[in-house]
């Protein structure tokens, strides 16, 4: 299933997730605003895409993908509960590299463990951040699923 991210970026997410509405959306993160996301019932898991708005030169001298990465480890370190950050990765996205880490936490209103990753890439006047969370024991389709949306996405005006 394809889906156009700022009208920038084109991806695909696999058949098998549907894509979460913004009430949806809010229900697990602060805010659904410049961020969309695709859910798989059976394996428990939510892959989302976030965006920042356009960096102007000013912004883009202090906000980078890697700031942003420790931004987001930051703000998980102190709203998640028994959250680690577990080891670094990183990919490609676009043609360009991109930082990001695995981590896990405690859910909040159940305790089950949490896992996921995240990476952080750059592309054009954004930064873009990709994440998974899952409760699902089955890493390999999660890690698949999510290799597969970042593997997919394309610049749209190259």
């Amino acid at each position: 299933m394809k889906e156009i991210i700022c009208n920038e970026i084109e991806l695909d997410y696999p058949e098998s997730f549907r894509f979460m509405e913004e009430e949806e959306m809010k229900k697990y993160f602060s805010s659904a605003k410049n961020r969309k996301g695709f859910r798989n019932e059976d394996q428990k898991m939510m892959i989302t895409v976030g965006w920042t708005n356009p960096l102007n030169f000013f912004t883009s001298i202090f906000v980078n993908a890697n700031s942003f990465l420790d931004l987001y480890n930051k703000q998980n370190r102190s709203a998640l509960k028994n959250y680690a950050r577990d080891a670094d990765i990183s990919k490609e996205v676009c043609g360009s590299s991109a930082a990001g880490f695995a981590f896990s936490f405690d859910a909040k209103d159940t305790g089950v463990r949490q896992n996921g990753k995240v990476i952080t890439a750059k592309l054009g006047k954004r930064i873009y951040l990709v994440e998974y969370v899952t409760s699902s024991r089955d890493r390999l389709f999660c890690n698949m699923a999510f290799d597969m949306v970042i593997a997919s996405m394309r610049l749209m005006n190259r």
